[in-house]
C-alpha cells in the first residue's frame, strides 16, 4: 500500500496511507484527502491506486498539477515523486507505513461503467467495458495508464507497465473503443520480448519499482 506524504519545507506534516480506489484531493471537505489552502481547487486531483501501480490525474483545477516540476493531466507516480498542488507539496512513497493514517477511497469502477462525476470532476477516463476478456495467464491487463506486466528479473517478478502512449506511438494501437483494451493487451503479447528488453534496460538504468515504459524509453 503506498503512502502520500504531505510536505511542510523539508519535513513531512502527514503521513497518508492509500488503498485501492480513487481517493480526491482538494480544498472542499468532502474529498478524501483535505488541503486547506485557497489556491486549491475544490476537488484539485484525483488518485487512482491499482496494486502497485497509482496515477494522479488533473480535476481541471484552476492552478493546475505538477509532478516534478511538469504540469500534468494525468501522470503515473513513481516512488519519490513530488506531487504539488496548488501552493501544497506532496510526495509519494511506494512503500507501506503501517503507521500512517489509512484514508477511505472510492472502489474503482466496476468493467463497463464510468467512474463517477463529483463537483469539479468534470472528466473522468472511460474504465474497461465488462466486454473485456479475463486477464491472460502471463496476468498482462490494462491498469491505469496502460497495460500492466510482470518482468523476470534475477530470480523474482517485477511489476511493470508500459503507457498506452507509448503502444500507440511504437506498435501502433490504441486503447479507444470497446475493444481497444483487448487489443492493446494482444499487442503487448505479439511484442513481449522488445517491451521486456526496453523494460529490464528501463529498470537497470533507475532501479524504480514498478518500471514504467513511456514512449521515450524505446
Amino acid at each position: 500500500m503506498p503512502t502520500l506524504l504531505l510536505m511542510r519545507g523539508a519535513r513531512f506534516a502527514r503521513r497518508i496511507r492509500l488503498p485501492d480506489g480513487e481517493v480526491r484531493i482538494g480544498r472542499w471537505a468532502g474529498n478524501e484527502i483535505v488541503l486547506p489552502s485557497p489556491v486549491v481547487s475544490k476537488v484539485h486531483a484525483v488518485l487512482k491506486c491499482q496494486g502497485a501501480f497509482a496515477t494522479v490525474k488533473d480535476a481541471r483545477s484552476t492552478n493546475g498539477s505538477f509532478v516534478n516540476g511538469a504540469r500534468i493531466d494525468t501522470a503515473p507516480l513513481l516512488d519519490g515523486d513530488r506531487l504539488r498542488l496548488g501552493d501544497m507539496e506532496l510526495m509519494f512513497c511506494g512503500r507501506d507505513d503501517p503507521t500512517a493514517e489509512l484514508v477511505p477511497s472510492r472502489a474503482l469502477p466496476t468493467p463497463g461503467e464510468a467512474a463517477a462525476t463529483d463537483l469539479a470532476v468534470l472528466e473522468v477516463r472511460k474504465e474497461k467495458p465488462s466486454t473485456a476478456r479475463p486477464p491472460p495467464r502471463n496476468r498482462a491487463q490494462p491498469v491505469a495508464e496502460g497495460i500492466a506486466f510482470t518482468l523476470p528479473m534475477r530470480g523474482r517478478e517485477v511489476s511493470a507497465l508500459i503507457t498506452y502512449e507509448a503502444l500507440a506511438l511504437h506498435f501502433g494501437v490504441y486503447a479507444i473503443g470497446e475493444d481497444g483494451y483487448s487489443r492493446a493487451v494482444d499487442v503487448y503479447e505479439a511484442n513481449t520480448l522488445a517491451i521486456h528488453v526496453a523494460a529490464t534496460c528501463r529498470y537497470q538504468q533507475s532501479a524504480q519499482e514498478p518500471v514504467v515504459l513511456r514512449a521515450r524509453n524505446f
